[in-house]
């Protein structure tokens, strides 16, 4: 019979199936061991009535042991080193118990006591080898018809990186002909694993080596299974396999594959992120998990790129229940279902509440019947021109929705607060940057006022999120150009969701009150060298496929952003990619509240023209307070 046949037979086995076949194992495995024991000499009629008895006996002991230990609740097509440390448990504890029991009943039964003593010790070891062999055959046979299967319908690849990623890879590739990839080879620079297998592949040269070998071999494409290499290593390696005409897939980012979102099989081309990607951050999520367990956590904009990212992240820690707060019905309802369908199984409450943080009174009702512990404040109106164009709405959302939710997280004795700023507040020329400044200055003095935790987290772009330079760029590309930036010489620094949100939970867990903690942003890059990266991963040539075109810096933008004032102060935390700044609060809050309503007001009664008046007559008052402070 071919193996692909014995394999399709074997995998169709169920748990009941292998109770029927060990019934029919345990009762041969007797006869056996008495064969070896008598070099096949033994006459079994004279031992017919101590054999039965024996059989009857023996036989329920080891079926009832292979039930206790767990051999019916397995699936042995996935079987691994600790199904097979099960199975060498499994046996030594029927040989011991065997020989107990033989040894007590012979004393008392004339039919056992015709039998050798060896027998219990012989039997117990056939037995679980042949239950053993059983069901490793089905990973064996599994593994071997996977081999064997036509590869000319299959595509060749190479894997580059032959470490645990690198495994999953060929497990995948192995386990799964409908991926239409037959792995061949690993690439990898360690000298210490040329030429060794690994799961049955080998090792076949270095990077500097891949094109060679692609040529001899024949290959056209390429998987990175680096999850945790540098941009600048994935960017090296790309610039290879661009030079070898090599089609070239990754892997998902370690986050993704450790939170679950994807498997290691979720292939995709290199993107942008990828060349962006920096040393893998190192959170204490024990710590993180610690601090939010059990508790009542609201999230403001939690239908948002950072809002959402903190719902997904927040649950990981168990809280009690979770309270997604935002103004758009539509993005908190698919966050609201994302949760729900990843946490049925978990006993975390969610309520999805849609409101304006503008509205006291409607936020009052929330705080009373919800009543939240933690604030992760992550609302706000963040786009520079829109908000140029329409200033009352970055200052009753940015500065009035603070202003609202702070006074209400006193009122209601909110454990913790922490909101999410931008560097943008830094010596802000725009409207939207002096809201966030001064949202930054409200919850500082708010807490001095009220020695609570509350706490600013400050950092740069998010690739991905709602509006980001790269999300326009990939829409650009698409309708063939031109990619538009607005000058050659801007600056920006990058983080990805995933990573910008571990940091904010992290420096939570750091917040004792009255701190701007500001995340390591890494190195800025040049925009015009962002889009030009993102033409060529999407196959084009710059300036002959898709031209980069300048307009202009649009209103209140700058070239570059700044994380921290000139004279402001800022020291190391306990956390490598936190710092925290020394920025402390001018105005106390009380004094601050009042000279927000002043143009709060103004704003109501649509008087814009006082109100950005008024507005940088009041950053120009905290700058004056700073200095002198």
């Amino acid at each position: 019979m071919p193996i692909t046949k014995i394999h399709n037979y074997l995998h169709t086995l169920r748990n009941r199936q292998f109770f029927v076949i060990d019934i029919l194992l345990v009762l041969i495995s007797p006869f056996i061991a008495l064969f070896v024991r008598y070099d096949g000499l033994l006459n079994y009629v004279t031992h017919l009535h101590g054999i039965l008895y024996y059989l009857v006996l023996f036989s329920a002991i080891k079926l009832i042991i292979f039930a206790l230990f767990g051999l019916y609740r397995r699936f042995w097509a996935h079987a691994s080193i600790d199904d097979l440390a099960q199975l060498l448990f499994t046996g030594i504890t029927v040989v011991l118990i065997q020989v107990f029991v033989f040894n007590l009943v012979k004393m008392f039964s004339s039919e056992l006591k015709a039998l050798p003593s060896s027998l219990p010790y012989l039997d117990g070891v056939i037995a679980i080898i042949f239950v053993s062999g059983l069901r490793f055959s089905v990973r064996l046979f599994e593994r071997a018809s996977h081999r064997l299967q036509r590869s000319d319908d299959r595509e060749n690849i190479l894997v580059i990186g032959a470490g645990d990623a690198g495994a999953l890879v060929v497990q995948e590739t192995q386990k799964r002909p409908s991926l239409g990839m037959n792995c061949i080879g690993f690439i990898d620079d360690d000298p210490e694993k040329q030429h060794l297998r690994v799961r049955g592949v080998s090792v076949l040269g270095t990077r500097d080596q891949l094109k060679e070998i692609a040529q001899r071999l024949h290959v056209k494409k390429v998987v990175v299974a680096m999850p945790t290499a540098h941009g600048t290593e994935i960017r090296k390696i790309l610039e290879i396999c661009k030079s070898a005409e090599l089609n070239v897939l990754t892997v998902p980012g370690m986050f993704e594959i450790i939170s679950g979102r994807v498997s290691v099989d979720k292939f995709r081309k290199i993107d942008i992120e990828d060349l962006l990607r920096r040393d893998p951050i190192q959170t204490d999520l024990q710590e993180i998990a610690g601090k939010i367990q059990n508790k009542i956590i609201m999230i403001t904009g939690a239908g948002g790129s950072i809002g959402s990212e903190i719902c997904r992240q927040i649950c990981e820690g168990y809280p009690k229940k979770v309270i997604l707060l935002g103004h758009g019905e539509n993005s908190i309802f698919e966050i609201e279902q994302e949760l729900r369908s990843k946490l049925f199984n978990k006993p975390i409450i969610i309520e999805a509440v849609i409101a304006d943080i503008r509205y006291h009174e409607r936020l009052d009702w929330i705080f009373r019947k919800y009543e939240p512990e933690i604030i992760f404040h992550a609302a706000a109106h963040k786009h520079v021109p829109l908000m140029e164009n329409n200033p009352s709405e970055a200052i009753s959302n940015n500065i009035l929705g603070t202003r609202n939710l702070i006074s209400l997280s006193i009122k209601y004795n909110v454990e913790a607060f922490t909101m999410i700023s931008t560097d943008k507040a830094v010596n802000p020329t725009n409207i939207m940057g002096m809201s966030k400044r001064i949202a930054e200055i409200i919850v500082l003095s708010a807490a001095n006022f009220s020695n609570k935790k509350f706490s600013v987290v400050r950092f740069g772009n998010v690739l991905g999120s709602r509006g980001s330079v790269v999300n326009i760029f990939r829409k650009q590309i698409v309708a063939g150009g031109p990619v538009t930036v607005t000058d050659p010489r801007m600056i920006r620094y990058f983080m990805t969701i995933p990573e910008a949100v571990q940091l904010v939970l992290q420096s939570f867990t750091l917040g004792k009150g009255g701190e701007i903690f500001v995340l390591d942003m890494g190195e800025p890059h040049k925009i015009v060298d962002l889009a030009a990266d993102m033409i060529t991963l999407s196959g084009y040539d710059v300036g002959k496929d898709i031209e980069i075109k300048f307009m202009g810096i649009r209103p209140g933008e700058k070239l570059y952003e700044e994380l921290f004032y000139a004279d402001e102060e800022h020291d190391t935390t306990e956390h490598k990619k936190v710092f925290k700044s020394g920025d402390i609060a001018p105005l106390r809050f009380d004094q601050l509240s009042k000279r927000i309503d002043q143009f709060i007001d103004d704003n109501r009664m649509h008087h814009y023209d006082n109100v950005i008046s008024e507005l940088k007559s009041l950053m120009a008052e905290l700058n004056s307070k700073e200095k002198v402070s």
